[in-house]
């Protein structure tokens, strides 16, 4: 069932709190889930990026302009920072202090906190980009740590100690091996590359001992996927395609995976109850019947 469909208007990103969808690409547009037109945000002018999320009464969102910018749009746009490029922007608490975490050009893991101070977490050195960010308390020590690419980061007990790094896998033949999509289900990591054709799926179990490298079991029957990224649902977890055919295949816990439809291509989809709410590049809609 079809919400919106916007003409040539593109949707580059995309964010649902349940009852509020935010999107941005040429316009950032807030949507009521219950109806009704969307409230404009910003209209037309620079480009948004694809990294973003709702953040109080507004969202925080890369521009794609020149400089590019993090900006955060609440009633007016107040700008936190210059040459901001991120394809993920996360909200986190760290601390008792709230901001997002952005993976700054796939290489630094940073944190902004509302009023526009940053901090960088850590920087890769690696062959390849990082990229997807999860906040997951892996080493069950109470708080949260972040998982971004082939590594987790583990939270330090102050603000002000340096986060340490550990590899969970290496995915490094190419530049873009490591940007991923990341769910957290029953002690299991699911992990997608996000960013390729042709793309690995894989679950990743923890050692006993978390800093050490991370058993993977390869989704064999997962071919051919395009950039996809990952959802969690009731019934399992869904595998949406943001290139290639668009397809959305969801994967139960238990039996065989599912094509539940095609798309132009996936920008964004989350489980409400037992209906997705699908985000194209120019049409917003629902799938129902999921669970």
């Amino acid at each position: 069932m079809q919400i919106a469909g916007l003409g040539r208007e593109r949707i580059a990103g995309a964010d649902c709190d349940g009852r509020t969808l935010v999107t941005w690409g040429e316009r950032l547009l807030e949507w009521r889930l219950s109806g009704g037109r969307p409230r404009v945000l910003r209209g037309a002018g620079p480009l948004f990026g694809q990294g973003g999320c709702l953040m109080e009464e507004g969202a925080i969102v890369t521009e794609a302009g020149e400089p590019p910018a993090l900006a955060w749009y609440a009633g007016a746009r107040r700008e936190l920072d210059r040459g901001v490029v991120a394809r993920d922007v996360l909200p986190a608490t760290l601390d008792g202090r709230r901001g997002v975490v952005v993976v700054q050009r796939g290489m630094q893991v940073r944190f902004y906190t509302l009023d526009g101070r940053a901090r960088d977490l850590y920087s890769f050195y690696s062959a390849s980009e990082q990229g997807g960010l999860l906040l997951q308390d892996v080493d069950g020590d109470g708080r949260a740590d972040i998982v971004c690419g082939n590594y987790w980061m583990q939270c330090p007990p102050r603000f002000d100690l340096p986060w340490r790094l550990f590899a969970i896998r290496v995915w490094a033949e190419e530049p873009l091996s490591g940007v991923s999509s990341f769910l957290w289900r029953s002690g299991r990591l699911l992990a997608a590359q996000s960013a390729m054709a042709g793309a690995r799926l894989a679950w990743f179990d923890p050692p006993p001992d978390p800093q050490q490298l991370w058993r993977e079991q390869r989704i064999e029957g997962a071919l051919g996927l395009q950039s996809p990224h990952l959802v969690d649902t009731p019934a399992g977890a869904l595998v949406a395609e943001r290139g290639g055919g668009g397809r959305l295949i969801l994967a139960p816990d238990h039996g065989a995976p599912r094509i539940l439809g095609a798309t132009s291509g996936v920008v964004y989809a989350k489980a409400i109850g037992d209906r997705l709410l699908v985000v194209e590049r120019s049409r917003i809609s629902w799938i129902e019947g999921i669970a």
